[in-house]
């Protein structure tokens, strides 16, 4: 019975495939401008691609081979044939040769974990990547098919974002490059650079993590360089020009005699904000020991071209403030005249060389500020590579809520096209409890429980359903708004199921002295926050700002963090934009340097328990 079964089977798989075929001959013929006038080819004549003449033939020699008893040789005909049109791109062609073997594979066999590797290639309509990696988790029995499994392993996780697992999987490739592997380790948070107990990817990881570091901090370098090349002499990475050792290793210093101007509006609307950038600026100052002189420019109600005028002998500027200013202050620099200013504003290196070759140096040009983007940008990747496909994004209407609910959404369809992503708005309370539920089809399910108590004529007790589609939250609101928005997730989530659906929200739904209250109404809400608010960084300097500002609010700390790390990046600006990836740890997350603008990366904490919980630290050298 199982013979007869197995005979039908086969039969059916290799009718199906040349089915396949015919018909993409025939779209083919169809989608000519001129048709040619064809004869029906009988079931003798070979419409399969030229690439494979003899593909037919050995359809039925595999045919033959399980007539004769030959079952082992059938199926792994069957697999050889659909490696080739793996090759040639027939996935649909594949996917009908292993759904006629899929039930007689003996399961942990070569032939299985053959057929398995060939799915998983061939994205099947109903695998998503990690369903595609799930496919691959077996141990190969055969050196062949292991490195087809590791180079498929490595694009799947890059594909998914997890560099660590990529990294892992790419160095059992059969030629892997020390350059590659490193690259793949500069996609990588800090909080990733854990070692894993494999000396071969422990050595990528651990020299990571010595780079990351103590790159600015050359003297603790050379030390952490010789422990470490000590532990892995030889190794390839150090035989290129890989990594800038000699570039990381020389000092960034600038003369005794340098002037400093630092642009702040500190009187006016700005005035409160600029005195936290002001006093991060000193803390920093005073903490290096550096004699450099610093002056502080107003700017409140000062035209731009006074303010030129005023700058024209010193050699660095910090700031200014507003976007506007910044526009139209550098155009009137000086050359060599090095500026960092407290703002992005949307120009690359090269629109600057053009526009202004004759008048500045671009290069020495770096723009620095608390881009919401970022962060939003960041939460999409956070939710992606937690493999949730249906998120609802939740955002106010405020200008601040839109430009990241506009971040998440580019960033959201560039990694993960195929994913939909619901967007709701709202104006008030009200509106945003509608909206809710309406998008979890909460009204709906009530609607119908109102209905069954007309049709009954009484009380009908139920328990709202909401849709079980929606697999994640993206909140984008200030903290008041999220203590109300996550009670109402969490009431329009079924009592039916026991998973949790999460909600990630950014900096702005965070503040450092919420109440008890405030931190149950936000429980279980993923979000991200600089390192220097979540007190995982620099703590007698955190003590001594508490001393000092006991009433700072949550913006006052960010904007003093903001000026601390802004004093401290001028002397690591050269080593940033030379070397790619290279990344500067600060009070206000990882920043790293891409086309003279400075990106932060946060650490994620969650509220648990009626608490702050760090999900990734951020530490500082």
């Amino acid at each position: 019975m199982i013979g007869t079964n197995f005979q039908l089977r086969k039969r059916r798989v290799a009718e199906w495939l040349i089915t396949l075929v015919f018909c993409s001959w025939l779209v083919a013929c169809g989608s000519s401008p001129k048709p040619a006038t064809r004869t029906a080819p009988t079931t003798n004549t070979s419409v399969l691609p030229a690439a494979f003449p003899s593909l037919d033939e050995r359809l039925n020699q595999a045919e033959q081979l399980f007539h004769t008893g030959q079952f082992l040789a059938s199926v792994q005909m069957y697999l050889n044939l659909a490696e080739e049109l793996l090759v040639a791109g027939s996935c649909n062609k594949v996917h009908a040769i292993l759904a006629g073997l899929e039930d007689y594979v003996e399961p942990n066999s070569t032939s299985w974990q053959q057929a398995r590797y060939l799915r998983s290639a061939c994205q099947h309509p109903n695998d998503d990547i990690a369903a595609r990696i799930d496919l691959l988790s077996f141990v190969p029995k055969t050196q062949t098919l292991a490195q087809k499994r590791a180079k498929l392993l490595t694009e799947l996780y890059i594909e998914s974002l997890n560099y660590r697992e990529a990294l892992i999987a790419y160095l059992q490739t059969s030629d892997p490059s020390a350059e590659t592997a490193w690259a793949l380790t500069q996609q990588m948070p800090l909080s990733e650079l854990s070692l894993t107990g494999v000396v071969s990817v422990d050595a990528y990881l651990s020299l990571a993590k010595i780079i990351r570091q103590y790159a600015l901090v050359p003297s603790e370098l050379a030390v952490a360089l010789t422990q470490w090349q000590f532990s892995h002499p030889n190794h390839e990475i150090l035989k290129g020009n890989t990594i800038p050792f000699e570039l990381l290793l020389s000092a960034s210093e600038f003369p005794s005699d340098t002037q400093i101007a630092i642009l702040l509006p500190l009187e006016g609307r700005l005035g409160n904000s600029a005195k936290q950038i002001k006093d991060g600026i000193l803390s920093a100052y005073f903490a290096s020991k550096h004699n450099f002189q610093l002056r502080f420019i107003n700017t409140h109600e000062v035209n731009v071209e006074t303010i030129a005028q005023q700058i024209q002998d010193v050699d660095i500027v910090i700031g200014p403030l507003l976007k506007t200013e910044i526009d139209a202050l550098r155009p009137l620099l000086r050359p060599q005249q090095m500026l960092l200013a407290l703002n992005r504003i949307p120009v690359t290196i090269e629109q600057t060389n053009s526009e202004n070759s004759d008048k500045l140096d671009a290069s020495l040009q770096f723009f620095f500020g608390l881009a919401p983007e970022d962060e939003a940008q960041q939460l999409a990747e956070y939710v992606y590579t937690n493999q949730y496909q249906q998120p609802i994004m939740i955002h106010a209407q405020d200008a601040t809520a839109s430009r990241m609910a506009e971040a998440f959404a580019l960033r959201w369809q560039t990694i993960n096209p195929n994913a939909p992503l619901k967007t709701l708005t709202f104006t008030n309370n009200a509106d945003m409890r509608k909206q809710i539920t309406e998008a979890l089809g909460v009204a709906t399910s009530q609607q119908r429980a109102r209905r069954l108590e007309q049709f009954h004529g009484s009380e009908v007790f139920s328990v709202t359903r909401n849709r079980r589609d929606v697999d994640a939250f993206v909140v984008f609101a200030n903290a008041k708004q999220t203590e109300l928005i996550n009670p109402m997730i969490e009431a329009s989530l079924s009592t039916f199921s026991d998973k949790i659906t999460p909600v990630y929200a950014s900096s702005r739904s965070y503040n450092h002295d919420l109440n008890q209250n405030s931190l149950r109404d936000l429980q279980n809400v993923f979000f991200i926050e600089m390192p220097w608010v979540l007190d995982i960084t620099a703590q007698e300097l955190k003590a001594t700002y508490n001393n000092l500002n006991p009433t700072a609010s949550t913006s006052e700390q960010r904007l003093f963090a903001m000026g601390y790390d802004a004093y401290q990046l001028l002397f690591n600006l050269n080593k940033l934009s030379k070397v790619p990836n290279l990344q500067f740890i600060g009070l206000t997350g990882e920043l790293r340097l891409e086309n003279n603008t400075l990106y932060r990366r946060l650490p994620q904490a969650q509220i648990s328990q009626n608490s702050i919980r760090v999900v990734g630290q951020v530490t500082q050298p």
